[in-house]
Order: C-alpha cells, then sequence, then structure tokens
C-alpha cells in the first residue's frame, strides 16, 4: 500500500495548490543519473573506471595542481597522478565549485572563466578549455571536494557515447523508464505544474537566473553539445507515480513545512564540501546518491537497458 497525496502550495504566493503532476526543479540529484550513464558504458566495456579522463578528454591533459603553504606564495606543481573516472564518480579529481575553493585565487578563476556556466551558456568544449587553465585543489584521489567533477563527468560520457548527453539518457535511461516529463528545461505547455522555491529562500533568485529552466539551449549549442552544467542546469522530475522512478519521494527531501520546494542547496556550509577520504561523514552522500542510482540502475535493468543496480553505492559517487 502506498500513501499518494500532495500538500500545500507549488508557488511562492500560495496561489497554486500542490498536484500530483507537479514538476521539480532535481539540480544535483541529476549527478547520480550521470553516474548511471557513465556505469553503464564501463559495464560495455568502452571505459574503464581506472581510465584517466585525458584519454577521452584531451584538454585536460596538461592540469596542474595548486599547492597551498603557510606563508609561502602558492604554487602549481605537476599531479602526482592523472584524475581517473573513478575520481569524477567520487568528486576526488581535485576539481571544486568556486564557493568552497581553498583560495581566493581560484575562486576568481572559476568565477571569471563561468565555469559554471551560471553567467550566460557555453558549448562543453569551451568548458573544458576553460577548466583546463585552472590548477586543481588537490592532488588527485587523495581528497573529497563536491565539484563541478560530474559537469565534467557528462561531457566524457558524451565523447565516448558519440552522442549528446540529453539524448544519451532519452534513449538509455529516461526513455526506457517512460519518464516523459523529465528533462533539462521546462516547455511553455507544462510551467504551470512548475513548484517554486520560497521567496524567503537566499538562494531563489540567484539559483533560479543560473539554472534558465525556461531556455531550451540545446539547438543553440550544436544540436545538444551545449554546456549542461548538471549542477547550474539539472533535471526537471515529474512529481508523479511511484512506477516511473518515486518521484514523489525524492523531491520531498527539500520541503519545508508549507510543502512548497525549498531546493538546491544540498551542502549547506563548507563542512560538508571538502575533507579526506577517510572521514566518515563524508559517506553520508555517496550512499544517499548510490542508492538512488541503484534503484534507477535495477529499474533500468528490467528493461533491458543496463544491469548497473547498487554497485553505484559502491564506489561511493559524490
Amino acid at each position: 500500500m502506498v500513501h499518494f497525496e500532495v500538500y500545500g502550495h507549488q508557488d511562492a504566493a500560495r496561489t497554486k495548490p500542490m498536484r500530483r503532476d507537479s514538476i521539480f526543479l532535481q539540480a544535483s540529484m541529476t549527478k547520480p543519473i550521470t553516474s548511471v550513464a557513465a556505469m553503464m558504458l564501463v559495464e560495455e566495456g568502452k571505459m574503464k573506471l581506472s581510465d584517466p579522463i585525458a584519454d577521452f578528454l584531451p584538454e585536460l591533459a596538461n592540469l596542474k595542481v595548486e599547492l597551498r603553504r603557510d606563508g609561502q606564495p602558492t604554487e602549481d606543481v605537476a599531479p602526482s597522478r592523472q584524475p581517473r573516472v573513478q575520481d569524477l564518480l567520487r568528486h576526488s579529481a581535485g576539481f571544486v565549485y568556486a564557493d568552497s575553493a581553498p583560495s581566493a585565487r581560484m575562486r576568481e578563476m572559476y568565477n571569471s572563466l563561468n565555469i559554471a556556466a551560471a553567467d550566460a551558456p557555453m558549448t562543453g568544449d569551451e568548458m573544458l578549455r576553460r577548466l583546463a587553465t585552472i590548477p586543481l585543489a588537490h592532488q588527485p584521489g587523495t581528497m573529497f571536494h563536491y565539484s563541478v567533477a560530474t559537469d565534467v563527468l557528462g561531457l566524457l560520457v558524451e565523447r565516448v557515447a558519440g552522442m549528446p548527453l540529453d539524448r544519451f539518457f532519452v534513449q538509455r535511461i529516461t526513455g526506457p523508464l517512460g519518464m516523459k516529463d523529465t528533462a533539462w528545461f521546462v516547455p511553455a505547455e507544462k510551467r504551470d505544474r512548475l513548484a517554486e522555491a520560497l521567496d524567503s529562500d537566499p538562494l531563489k533568485a540567484r539559483m533560479w537566473r543560473a539554472y534558465r529552466i525556461m531556455e531550451n539551449e540545446a539547438p543553440i549549442l550544436f544540436q545538444g553539445r551545449c554546456r549542461i552544467g548538471l549542477h547550474r542546469r539539472g533535471l526537471h522530475p515529474l512529481c508523479a507515480n511511484g512506477r516511473q522512478w518515486r518521484h514523489l519521494w525524492w523531491p520531498a527531501l527539500p520541503f519545508r513545512a508549507h510543502g512548497e520546494l525549498h531546493a538546491v542547496q544540498p551542502h549547506p556550509g563548507h563542512g560538508r564540501h571538502a575533507g579526506g577520504l577517510d572521514r566518515p561523514r563524508l559517506w553520508l552522500w555517496p550512499w544517499l546518491w548510490g542508492a538512488l542510482a541503484g534503484w534507477v540502475g535495477g529499474r533500468a535493468r528490467q528493461h533491458g537497458r543496463c544491469h548497473v543496480g547498487w554497485r553505484l553505492g559502491h564506489f561511493l559517487h559524490h
């Protein structure tokens, strides 16, 4: 027996009652779907978790690492090894988000180069060229740091699969699962179903602009080879029935008292952004996302599309 009901309102002004088919901003929960896509390619033998990412993204072949020492100027040094596919999956490649960059210099570089595509869209190829000019924050494989690593993983999936990421999702994951309302932007005919964050959320205005969820940028940027921006421009899932990927339950995680979507802050405070891989608190997000990705993998397996299953939880993605 499943209790399926809705409460509250889907708009900040509280004029639109919440609906069973309301559409929510999925934001960073797009990351485990990208991880499923990557693991499908691993299972098919098209890449290995231990492969250096530069094998597929040669733009990132000459990355440096920022060395920070007390009382001394920063220095860019060679990495001890190249970032690997598994480093993208577990946020240990050395990439960051601007807001959690460990130095003012690195934060300025991420912002001025528009790495998160918050200011304007850009192609994936251009994003990689810009990212290649910024040093890594840590030696690859030594530190968890929540980051643009999944954006890079999405572009790597494009290269390996030979198709845009949005098309891969539709053909291999969301399409077979019947998730017809889960997409990268919200078309005009569905916008009356879109749930907003509360106006009291300090991140609302900034994030709403950055996600550009009303704009279909794919036709403009090379038929889908757009700057996917999986954190800034995540999927928008339907709050529908559990058969179509339990959308009712996952959007409920960030709700506040009145039922509106609180939205888009999966990491309150810098304490959850970075830390050694041996710190127990860092396993919480990997297990949560691994569980979600495992469920998607299991569902896709029933449709004959992949056999990822719970292995994603084992690899501690994100």
